[in-house]
């Protein structure tokens, strides 16, 4: 509930440029930002830059008692951001980047704990959020977004989300019944993040102990996988999509190389949505389940590998 109360204070804005930020707008929208996600955010030095960004470094973000996220430049402004400060609404353009993010554990250990964050000392995690919204169109667009590990592992993310009216309390609400995603375009590049940073995670989900080897459990899901693939229906994913999503398949756990995904919605993936889903009962199947939730969805999916591919 703090990432989405956080993205609804972000998702604001239009196409005009950015305000100069105050010294005032920047420790102001700061604490309220903070206040409002329910995070402690230790920020010790809140400046205005030469080009009028709001700018801190070493801000240190308390996610919880176990690691802490430091994020060694942090930089941001906004359309409009008396709007939020004045009447808790939020601004009608943001830009965030931040530079030498860090997770940082928390051990208890004084000694550890400064080792460990030494060891990551030299991050070079970087991100950055563009979200502007159009009052006339009612639509917002989340532009040039990306997340990058290094410079060779790399998700940017362009989306369009329309029937969003920000205009005030009462219309945000209302929106959220009528809002939707209308097209999206998620790009990663992989050379070695996968393995590192997620692996981990989807491992301990699905794989299990005894008899059956790790490498052997993993060949028979990717093989699950693609059989599901197989089977979508070409008005959701063309046959050359499902062919890349296949290959994309076979080069887990150890991907190298360039995906891309691109979704159109007509009508727009919205609450509305999940109305039929509902009615489908409990005995019906993922395919049955895709082909109500996603009729007049099309995803189309490439895969590029790279000369590393393993």
């Amino acid at each position: 509930m703090k990432v989405l109360a956080l993205v609804a204070v972000l998702v604001s804005g239009n196409a005009s440029a950015q305000d100069r930020m105050s010294s005032a707008q920047c420790t102001e929208s700061f604490n309220a930002v903070a206040s409002l996600v329910a995070l402690s955010i230790d920020a010790p030095d809140i400046a205005v830059t030469d080009d009028t960004w709001c700018s801190v470094s070493s801000a240190q973000i308390e996610v919880d008692t176990d690691f802490v996220l430091q994020i060694g430049t942090l930089r941001w402004r906004a359309s409009d951001m008396d709007r939020f400060l004045n009447e808790g609404l939020p601004p009608r353009a943001v830009e965030i980047e931040g530079t030498g993010v860090q997770v940082l554990p928390q051990t208890g250990d004084p000694v550890l704990d400064y080792l460990l964050a030494l060891q990551q000392s030299r991050s070079s995690i970087a991100f950055g959020l563009d979200v502007k919204w159009d009052g006339v169109q009612n639509a917002i667009t989340v532009e040039d977004t990306f997340f990058a590990f290094d410079p060779t592992n790399r998700i940017e993310i362009n989306a369009l989300i329309d029937g969003a009216n920000l205009t005030d309390t009462g219309t945000m609400q209302a929106s959220l019944g009528t809002a939707g995603l209308r097209d999206l375009t998620m790009k990663a590049d992989f050379d070695g993040w996968f393995e590192t940073y997620v692996a981990l995670t989807i491992g301990q989900t699905f794989l299990g102990a005894g008899d059956v080897t790790p490498q052997v459990q993993v060949e028979a899901l990717k093989r699950q996988a693609i059989a599901f693939v197989e089977q979508l229906p070409d008005t959701f994913m063309p046959a050359p999509s499902r062919a890349a999503v296949s290959e994309f398949v076979i080069a887990l756990p150890t991907p190298r190389g360039t995906a891309q995904a691109q979704i159109a919605a007509d009508p727009i993936l919205g609450a509305a949505r999940m109305v039929p889903l509902g009615l489908a009962g409990r005995d019906a199947t993922p395919l049955e389940i895709i082909e109500t939730a996603l009729d007049g969805v099309t995803m189309l999916f490439t895969w590029t590998p790279s000369g590393d591919a393993e």
